[in-house]
C-alpha cells in the first residue's frame, strides 16, 4: 500500500515529473561550452587523420609495388598522379595526391588510389615515379622522401614523410621527431 504524505491543506502532495526548463537550459549550456571547448581539438584531430591515412595509402602502395616487383619477376612502378588512378596510364606528378602501381615496360594497371575525398592534404615528392626491379632496388640512385600534409600549411597539423631508400626500403615516418630519440622520427 502506497502512502503519500499529506499536504498543508489536507490533500494529497503533488508529485512534480520530469524537469523544469531551468534545469534543461542549465544542461544545454553545459554541453555548448563543452562542443565550443572541444571542436577546435576535434578538427586538428581530424585533419591529422586524414594526412596519416593518405601517408599510409602511399606507403602500402610503395610496399605493393616492391612486393609486385619480386612476384612478377618484372619491374613495377609506383607513379604519384593528378589523374584518374583507373587506368595505367594515368601520367605521373610530383604533387599528385592519387597513385597507380603498374608494370613498367606493359603499363599494365594494378592498383590505384584515389585522393580525392581528401582535398586538404598536399603530396611533395622529387619524382612522381618510382621504379622498383625485381631484386629489390630502385631506379632512384639515392633516397627518395615524399612529404605529406596540409594543403594550408598550417602549422597546427602534423606531416608525414614516407621515406623510399635506393635500396628498396620503405619507411613512414615523422619529420618533426629526432630518429636517435623516438623510432617515429625521420632523421
Amino acid at each position: 500500500m502506497l502512502i503519500a504524505p499529506a499536504s498543508a491543506k489536507g490533500g494529497l502532495a503533488r508529485y512534480a515529473h520530469g524537469f523544469t526548463l531551468i534545469e534543461v537550459a542549465v544542461v544545454l549550456a553545459i554541453i555548448g561550452i563543452a562542443a565550443a571547448l572541444a571542436f577546435p581539438n576535434f578538427r586538428t584531430w581530424l585533419q591529422n587523420e586524414q594526412i596519416r591515412t593518405v601517408a599510409e595509402s602511399i606507403e602500402s602502395g610503395l610496399q605493393l609495388a616492391h612486393d609486385d616487383a619480386a612476384e612478377q619477376n618484372q619491374d613495377v612502378e609506383f607513379a604519384l598522379t593528378a589523374g584518374t588512378p583507373s587506368s595505367g596510364t594515368a601520367a605521373a606528378s610530383p604533387s599528385g595526391t592519387n597513385w597507380v602501381v603498374r608494370t613498367y615496360s606493359g603499363q599494365s594497371f594494378i592498383q590505384g588510389f584515389d585522393g580525392a575525398a581528401y582535398s586538404n592534404v598536399a603530396v611533395s615528392s622529387p619524382t612522381g615515379s618510382i621504379v622498383f626491379q625485381p631484386i629489390g632496388l630502385t631506379n632512384q640512385s639515392g633516397t627518395v622522401t615524399i612529404q605529406v600534409g596540409d594543403a594550408t600549411n598550417a602549422s597546427s597539423y602534423r606531416s608525414l614523410d614516407v621515406v623510399v631508400g635506393a635500396g628498396g626500403t620503405i619507411r613512414l615516418c615523422d619529420p618533426a621527431l629526432s630518429l636517435s630519440t623516438n623510432p617515429q622520427g625521420c632523421q
